[in-house]
């Protein structure tokens, strides 16, 4: 499975390194905007999580199963995490910046044994317009709509 994880970013390292979409936003920006992005939703402050992604993010559990189509739907999950998870908190610890993408690893805790994500983020025009999850962890499983 690591092996596998590690090909993955690899691929998703290249691919992003040669197949970059032009944005306006800047390293600084994607930095800003994913560490307030983290801080509010372990404020569960909804609605200043929202303010970082486009209307329509594509969230996807990696490498192309789609989750969720909007901001809106993707945030509607967020509350019912923490219910069913008060303790849970997010801290991502290592961000690499690679045109408009950002790949980062997260450590979640408050679920049971503290467990690792990644996630990739793509940018344009200081939003989030799609992210992709990558995590072994069962609390991070999503059922099909």
């Amino acid at each position: 499975m690591n092996k596998l994880i590690i090909f993955s970013l690899i691929k998703v390292g290249w691919t992003t390194t040669y197949c970059q979409d032009t944005s306006v936003t800047s390293d600084e920006s994607i930095r800003k905007i994913i560490k307030e992005g983290i801080e509010a939703y372990n404020n569960q402050d909804w609605a200043r999580v929202k303010k970082g992604y486009s209307e329509n993010v594509k969230v996807y559990e990696f490498p192309n199963t789609l989750r969720n189509s909007t901001a809106d739907d993707l945030i509607s999950r967020y509350p019912k995490t923490f219910a069913k998870y008060p303790k849970n908190k997010a801290e991502i610890f290592d961000i690499y910046i690679v045109g408009n993408k950002a790949i980062c690893k997260e450590r979640i805790t408050g679920r049971g044994e503290p467990f690792y994500t990644t996630l990739i983020y793509k940018f344009a025009n200081d939003k989030i317009t799609n992210i992709w999850f990558i995590s072994n962890s069962p609390t991070m499983q999503r059922p099909k709509n």
